[in-house]
């Protein structure tokens, strides 16, 4: 990765606090209707926690289905899930419901010199209070913050920041950098409703194509898989234009946090990607995820680290 990109990795952070605006009474209350799930103090024990000083962190990477400028939401719902970040949901054309696509876990390991994704389904299926719900159906019903209470009991990590993206965030992102690279290029072509069709043996992707793969996902892989090859390619993006301003995200990161973070992300140029994938099987078209291993699994990724 070039400096140039490295410098934009830091721009696109800074910009999304710039941008990002957070509806946490709205969503608190929404959440006070679900019981508390798990021991809050044995999972925090030993979680990890990002620092000023450049330590290890992870990200919750949230990819939903908004799409303001082509259809048009029940305002109550945008406002409950987004607050203002992304507009009142009322402009575009025919209806639509907001939806949960899909999660990864990004983590930047200084002691281990790796960034490591790990993707999680939409129809991930987890004990709510008393019920089983889809991870999507508790986003939609309940936001980020009981998704990231989900996610965090699942796998027994602490999620020290996170950030939603939407379809028009993710095309402007790619559109300054100028494009992005996906290595293997498309088996076949790809259409969304209401989208560009990518074109098969595409391996330079713009913006528009981004929007595509988002919501419908690259040929012979999940939407998670998806999202975990165009973070990558994110990643991998070796210049761009780093001047113009990014679009809005709704994020939990700070002006203090991203100072911390700056030097391990500079420096995750050199740190070796991987997956970390959780441990589960999928059944009747959910994704049913065995918590005690994924937990076991993720066991090392939890001490605090001096």
């Amino acid at each position: 990765m070039g400096r140039g990109a490295k410098i934009f990795l830091i721009s696109f952070l800074i910009s999304a606090l710039a941008f990002g605006l957070i509806a946490f009474s709205v969503i608190s209350a929404l959440i006070g209707l679900a019981a508390p799930v798990g021991d809050e103090d044995e999972l925090n024990a030993g979680a990890i926690k990002a620092s000023g000083d450049g330590s290890s962190f992870n990200i919750l990477v949230i990819n939903v289905d908004y799409r303001p400028e082509k259809y048009s939401y029940d305002p109550a719902r945008v406002n409950a899930l987004f607050g203002n970040t992304f507009g009142t949901g009322s402009g575009g054309g025919s209806s639509a419901q907001i939806s949960l696509l899909s999660c990864v876990i990004l983590r930047f390991d200084r002691e281990r010199e790796e960034v490591s994704l790990t993707p999680i389904p939409s129809e991930t299926h987890i004990g709510f209070g008393d019920e089983e719900m889809t991870l999507l159906s508790i986003y939609v019903n309940f936001g980020h913050i009981s998704l990231i209470e989900r996610v965090r009991a699942m796998t027994g990590l602490e999620i020290d920041e996170y950030a939603v993206i939407i379809p028009s965030a993710a095309e402007s992102i790619v559109n300054k950098l100028g494009g992005i690279e996906y290595e293997n290029g498309l088996m076949s072509s790809v259409s969304a409703d209401g989208e560009k069709t990518v074109k098969s043996g595409a391996k330079t992707l713009s913006g528009d194509d981004v929007r595509t793969l988002m919501i419908a996902g690259i040929p012979n892989s999940t939407k998670e898989g998806t999202a975990v090859e165009l973070i990558k390619a994110f990643l991998a993006k070796s210049g761009g234009d780093i001047s113009a301003l990014l679009p809005k995200l709704q994020t939990s990161l700070t002006e203090e946090k991203l100072t911390g973070a700056a030097k391990l992300i500079l420096d995750a140029e050199e740190f070796e990607k991987k997956e970390l994938a959780l441990i589960g099987e999928y059944k009747n078209g959910f994704f049913e995820p065995d918590i005690e291993a994924t937990i076991n699994k993720f066991s090392n990724y939890r001490k605090y680290y001096s």
